[in-house]
């Protein structure tokens, strides 16, 4: 089978996930993804860097190549390499794309494993992974004068002002 090669987007923010036994919705505006299943309320919510001490924070690696339901194996591409490298994931799918998250303190890990494999993976010029510029977020979107942030406008505005 053919592995897709894919080119992920580092969101300029960070994320936490968290577990609500007995929650129905989840509660503010700072939640991207909500997962409801039999044993409670799962939430995927924007963080800021400040409250990176209070809980665990997760980077979002976004897929920036839409794709179809029915094309097969473009999340096992980039979830494969990161379980060969033990990097654990937590996993939200949009219609067209993957958010796939991975713990801030193995990001580096994350994207060795992934370049290794022939992802491309892009950051933005502002954004920190344990209060220093990732090398990916020191080199930005080259040539394309846009934070991840600011390509998420418009048709994905379920990301946009996470940043």
């Amino acid at each position: 089978m053919h592995v897709p090669k894919r080119r992920l987007l580092v969101l300029p923010s960070y994320f936490a996930v968290d577990h609500r036994a007995r929650a129905d919705t989840p509660v503010g505006d700072s939640w991207l993804a909500a997962v409801r299943g039999p044993d409670g309320l799962t939430v995927v919510r924007g963080v800021s860097p400040d409250a990176a001490g209070e809980t665990d924070c997760w980077v979002g690696l976004y897929g920036d190549d839409p794709h179809s339901l029915d094309l097969p194996g473009m999340l096992a591409a980039v979830v494969g390499p990161l379980g060969s490298a033990g990097v654990p994931v937590f996993v939200a799918s949009t219609y067209t794309s993957d958010l796939v998250l991975v713990p801030r303190e193995r990001y580096a890990d994350a994207e060795a494993a992934l370049r290794a494999a022939g992802h491309e993976v892009v950051a933005s010029g502002n954004h920190f992974i344990g209060g220093r510029a990732s090398a990916a977020g020191q080199r930005g979107l080259a040539g394309q004068g846009q934070r991840p942030a600011e390509r998420f406008d418009g048709e994905h505005q379920h990301i946009r002002g996470l940043g």
